[in-house]
């Protein structure tokens, strides 16, 4: 039965899944797991309709569980109790979650609220059920955003999901704020330096190219302090893209100049002060494309390997190369995954098992998993390609 010394994995609010909460559900070996995924609209919450649709989950995973001879009344009891304390709560959505995935176990107590769509379903056996997981985790696709004009500057951190401000040190507001000390110093300074005539101090005009001149060096001071605030903030080491939002001489003069490598422009004008959301949704789409170059390799080199016996497709054949930890990189297609059929391609009912654990021997093998079209893999909808 469940151990009531078992600490429950939950996200409070819709999010995607960390790394290390994946892994942990990944590396639970005892059994039997239940895992019931329930979905959600955030847009339309509907708390009764919800509540009846989890009631029939649950009366479903009870059938599978009183089906099995190693399960007793009161260890299914146990198990299902994470799904009575659910139900007792006033409300089952999460805000802004579009799906639920629960599961329970000897040792292992999750509820999961996730941004991402999920099928209704219930799965009873020796591995938790993580492909409703899939989608929303947290695999790396971190990137960037630098507004940037002369007027203002506003910097952001985010992943498919959501952007999210950040503090930067020493990462000035404006071109006046980055050199309100240096015009300072000049002003003072050249007091001192003009020549009196009289009771008169001598002004000195400049013509128009001197002017755009000095306009120029200006902006290049001001790029090059946003540029070190921001790549001393960023690092070197992830190959997270930065992408830069703003006027397109300002952003095409900045990457030139930049520090950074992973430097992608997006000259759309000025977007100071845009609702963060537009923003996500203006700049994900070009993050995308460069976070997506790994998966694109990926893709290549099955190809070039096909024929050699490096790369398999048959879902029984992946199953068992995971299973022997030969697995380096599984490419698996989002239709295994999400709505609105819940096999890929009309593949068997079991064919999700096969999947699941191709999955999860993968990952416990210290394979990559990566989600793709369907129309990317075959028509078996997975892909692997084997250390040997």
């Amino acid at each position: 039965m469940t151990s009531p010394h078992a600490d429950t994995l939950r996200l409070d609010s819709a999010g995607p899944v960390s790394c290390a909460a994946f892994t942990s559900l990944v590396s639970h070996r005892h059994e039997p797991v239940v895992t019931i995924s329930l979905p959600l609209d955030p847009a339309r919450p509907q708390p009764v309709g919800d509540r009846i649709a989890l009631k029939v989950l649950a009366q479903r995973a009870a059938d599978l569980l009183h089906a099995r001879p190693d399960v007793t009344p009161a260890a299914a009891r146990a198990l299902l109790g994470l799904v009575d304390e659910v139900l007792d709560r006033e409300r089952v959505d999460v805000a802004g979650a579009r799906g639920l995935v629960l599961a329970t176990s000897p040792g292992l107590r999750a509820e999961l609220a996730v941004p991402t769509d999920v099928h209704p379903g219930v799965h009873v056996g020796g591995l938790v059920h993580v492909l409703p997981l899939v989608p929303a985790r947290r695999v790396g696709e971190r990137y960037a955003v630098l507004c940037l004009s002369e007027a203002s500057v506003e910097y952001f951190e985010g992943d498919r999901f959501a952007l999210h401000a950040r503090e930067v040190a020493d990462l000035p507001r404006s071109l006046d704020e980055a050199l309100w000390y240096e015009d300072h110093h000049e002003r003072h300074l050249g007091l001192h330096q003009s020549m009196p005539r009289g009771n008169r101090l001598v002004a000195t005009m400049h013509g128009g190219g001197a002017a755009r001149d000095a306009h120029h060096d200006r902006l290049r001071r001001f790029l090059r302090q946003v540029d070190y605030a921001v790549a001393a903030h960023l690092g070197t080491v992830e190959p997270l893209p930065l992408v830069v939002v703003g006027v397109e001489d300002v952003v095409d003069r900045f990457a030139a100049n930049s520090h950074f490598p992973w430097v992608v422009t997006l000259p759309v004008g000025n977007v100071a002060h845009r609702p963060v959301v537009e923003l996500h949704d203006a700049t994900w789409p070009t993050a995308r494309r460069h976070l997506r170059q790994p998966l694109d390799r990926a893709l290549a080199a099955a190809a070039e390997l096909r024929g050699t016996g490096l790369v398999v497709d048959h879902p029984d054949d992946v199953a068992e190369a995971a299973l022997e930890g030969q697995v380096a990189q599984l490419l698996i297609a989002d239709t295994w995954c999400t709505p609105p059929v819940p096999f890929a391609r009309g593949q068997e009912p079991d064919g999700a098992e096969r999947a699941n654990a191709a999955v999860v021997h993968t990952i416990r093998h210290r394979g990559a998993v990566g989600l793709v079209g369907a129309h990317e893999v075959g028509p078996s909808g997975m892909l692997a390609r084997l250390r040997y």
